[in-house]
């Protein structure tokens, strides 16, 4: 995980948010930014890693567990 995967995973999970990261080695972590001017909204993205997110991203062991929990 690099520096900004690193920040975003300690501020879900100082939040209590439950999260799984799918991690691509060759990609840094994306992100994403929102402009708001009354009622006119913008999304500004750098995908980053999500570019090669897949659906078996979604179907580990590891998320199943977790689906299981809640």
């Amino acid at each position: 995980m690099d520096d900004n995967g690193d920040v975003l995973d300690n501020l879900v999970r100082n939040d209590g948010v439950l999260t799984s990261f799918a991690l691509q080695k060759d990609l840094p972590t994306g992100h994403c930014i929102a402009l708001v001017n009354g009622d006119e909204r913008t999304l500004c993205a750098n995908l980053g890693a999500a570019e090669k997110y897949e659906t078996s991203d979604l179907w580990t062991e590891k998320n199943l567990a977790l689906l299981k929990d809640i």
